[in-house]
C-alpha cells in the first residue's frame, strides 16, 4: 500500500487548523467539517446574496463575503475556496484596479445643481453647441509611470524614475466643436510655499495661480472670437 501525500492551498490548512483550535475539534471530526464545507452547494439565493454583498462591497476580502454569508444563512457551512470559485466563476467577478470617486460627485445637491442649470438653459435659449465651453485644470507628476507592467512570476516590476519634484499644470478648454485652447504651466522654485525637510526649510513652487488663469482666459476668449464662437 503506497501514501500518495495530497497537496492542499495554504488557504485550506489554515482553515482545517481553525476548525481544531478555534471550535476544539478533533482531528476526524475537522477532517469530516472540512470536506462537507467543500462539497456544499450554493442556492440561488445564497446566490443573490453574494452578488449583492460583492456589489455594494467592491474592496471586500473573501473572508468577509463567506463570514457574512454564513451569519445570513444558519444553515449554511461552507469555506472560503469555494465562494471565492463562485464570486469568480458562477458570478463573473474578476479583480481590478479600483478607481476613486469623490463620494459627493453623485449626491442629490450636486444632482439638483445639474438639474437647474439644465433647466436655466432650456429657459434662457442658450445654445449649447455654440454658447458652452468646458475648463479644467489636471495635474501630473513628473516621475509617473504607467500602474501596471510586465514581470516574470515571482518578480517584482520595478521601475526608475527621477526623484518627485515640480509637477505638470495642464488647462484645457473644449467644446463640442474640439479642444479650444491649452496651456502647460510648469512652476518655478520662487514661491512662497516652504516645506520642512530634514529640520531645514526650503522653497516650494506653486501650481497655477490666478494670473496663469487669467493669461489663459485671454487666450481662450481669442480662440473663440476667432471661430466665431
Amino acid at each position: 500500500m503506497v501514501w500518495i501525500p495530497t497537496k492542499y492551498k495554504p488557504s485550506q490548512m489554515a482553515e482545517f487548523i481553525s476548525l481544531i483550535q478555534n471550535h476544539n475539534f478533533k482531528i476526524s471530526k475537522a477532517a469530516s467539517k472540512w470536506r462537507n464545507s467543500n462539497n456544499i452547494k450554493l442556492t440561488e439565493n445564497h446566490s443573490q446574496f453574494i452578488d449583492n454583498y460583492v456589489e455594494n462591497h467592491p474592496t471586500c476580502i473573501v473572508k468577509d463575503v463567506t463570514d457574512c454569508l454564513c451569519a445570513a444563512f444558519d444553515d449554511l457551512t461552507i469555506n472560503e475556496s469555494s465562494v471565492y470559485r463562485h464570486i469568480t466563476d458562477k458570478l463573473q467577478f474578476t479583480l481590478t484596479r479600483t478607481q476613486s470617486r469623490i463620494a459627493e460627485r453623485n449626491s442629490e445637491d450636486t444632482m439638483e445643481k445639474r438639474r437647474q442649470f439644465v433647466e436655466y438653459l432650456m429657459e434662457n435659449s442658450v445654445d449649447f453647441k455654440r454658447k458652452c465651453v468646458f475648463v479644467d485644470e489636471s495635474e501630473f507628476k513628473k516621475n509617473m509611470v504607467r500602474p501596471v507592467g510586465w514581470s516574470k512570476k515571482g518578480t517584482p516590476v520595478e521601475v526608475e524614475v527621477q526623484p518627485e519634484g515640480t509637477n505638470l499644470s495642464n488647462l484645457g478648454c473644449m467644446s463640442t466643436y474640439g479642444l479650444i485652447a491649452v496651456s502647460q504651466q510648469v512652476p518655478k522654485s520662487k514661491g512662497y510655499k516652504k516645506q520642512k525637510i530634514a529640520g531645514t526649510k526650503r522653497a516650494l513652487p506653486h501650481g497655477t495661480k490666478s494670473s496663469h488663469f487669467l493669461l489663459f482666459v485671454e487666450e481662450m476668449t481669442s480662440t473663440l472670437n476667432k471661430l466665431g464662437l
